[in-house]
């Protein structure tokens, strides 16, 4: 399918015509959810069935410099990344890992016990475990 746009020269354009992805490429379905790059820690959240499954990716960064709190249906994870002291005399040539303070916080999809919450980190790699509430458990339906 070819798309004509108004035959004029490309600077004199409506910004909003340039950038509307779905003007020029209507057939594509795009993914509307998306992580921004500042996002951090990446995270999945997957459900087990009877808990919820948190895992966050946070390298570098020490169990004591991680706070996990739940309100409610909200689970936020912050904490803080220390950066590495430099080397004497070291220019940076390239820095892309980002250093201080972060947090997220998520929506959960079902209620969960707090409880009965737990968490480890290993390997930089963040485990949170959230058992969910009776209520939020699936259950068997006899049909009669």
């Amino acid at each position: 399918m070819i798309i004509r746009l108004e035959s004029r020269p490309i600077t004199t354009m409506p910004l909003d015509v340039l950038f509307d992805r779905n003007a020029v490429f209507p057939d594509v379905e795009w993914q509307t959810e998306y992580v921004p790059a500042e996002a951090y820690p990446y995270v999945n959240i997957a459900d087990m069935g009877d808990v919820l499954h948190v895992v966050a990716e946070v390298p570098g960064v020490q169990k004591k410099d991680i706070d996990i709190q739940l309100l409610g249906d909200v689970l936020t994870i912050s904490g803080d990344r220390k950066a590495p002291e430099a080397e004497k005399g070291a220019t940076s040539v390239r820095q892309e890992i980002a250093y201080g303070q972060f947090e997220r916080s998520f929506t959960l999809p079902y209620e969960v016990d707090g409880s009965k919450v737990s968490a480890e980190c290993h390997d930089g790699m963040l485990r949170i475990t959230l058992p969910k509430t009776q209520a939020a458990k699936p259950r068997a339906i006899a049909i009669q």
